[in-house]
Formats: structure tokens, sequence, C-alpha cells
């Protein structure tokens, strides 16, 4: 299945390709080849998202799966999509987000037109690909 990391940024963008092209060589990401975007989420504040992040740390590796697997059974990697503007934002928020189903739908807009707007911020989980045999 691959060894899975979970990280947070305020530039989704960015960090995925800092993980694709292996930027920062000596990091875990680089070391394990982890830059598949297996799933994310949406926080509209920093402090959220730390808490999220340093929650999902602390998870045995079966309840990430059991997340991933709710939103991504195929376990695509959503890398490309985000980037192509095809992923909404709704569809990624957790259970328990404070986010209006309006707030999501301004940011959505935002995104697409690419108009300036407080920095989302994102939870992810991303993956190696499975070690053969």
């Amino acid at each position: 299945m691959g060894t899975l990391y979970v990280g947070s940024t305020s530039d989704l963008e960015l960090r995925m390709a800092q993980h694709k092209h292996k930027i920062f060589v000596n990091s875990f990401t680089a070391k394990y080849n982890v830059n598949k975007l297996v799933y994310m989420e949406y926080w509209e504040s920093l402090e959220n998202m730390v808490k999220r992040e340093r929650q999902m740390k602390e998870w045995k590796r079966n309840w990430k799966v059991k997340l991933i697997v709710q939103k991504n059974p195929g376990w695509n990697d959503f890398y490309q999509d985000f980037l192509d503007e095809t992923i909404d934002a709704k569809d990624w928020l957790p259970e328990h987000a404070i986010w209006s189903k309006e707030q999501v739908c301004e940011f959505n807009r935002r995104l697409r037109k690419k108009m300036p707007a407080a920095p989302p911020f994102f939870n992810g989980v991303t993956r190696s690909r499975p070690s053969p045999g």
C-alpha cells in the first residue's frame, strides 16, 4: 500500500510540486517517494488545520486508510485534478468543519477565478507507490 505522510500547507500547489520533484532531497517524502495526493481537507484557519494535522499524525495507519478509502476508494492522485480546478472544495470538508456551504461556494468561486482571498489551509495525506511484491 505504500508509505503515508500527513502534512499541512497554505499552498497546496507548491507543496505538492516540492514532493513530486523531490526539491528537498533529504526529506522523508523524497526518501520514500511520497508524492501522490490521496486525501485532503480544507480549513478556514491555521489553528484548526494544525490541530487536525496533529490529531491525524497520532492516528494508527488503519484509521488513516479508512479515512482515505471513504473519499478516495481508488487511491487516485488528486494533484492534477487540483491543478485543473476540477475538485470542489465542499467535497473535501471534514464532517466537523465550521465552514458553511455558502463560504465553500465563495471559496470555489475565488479559486476558479484565481481571485485573491484569504489563504485556504490544507491538510493532506500523500503516499508512495506500493512496493512490489
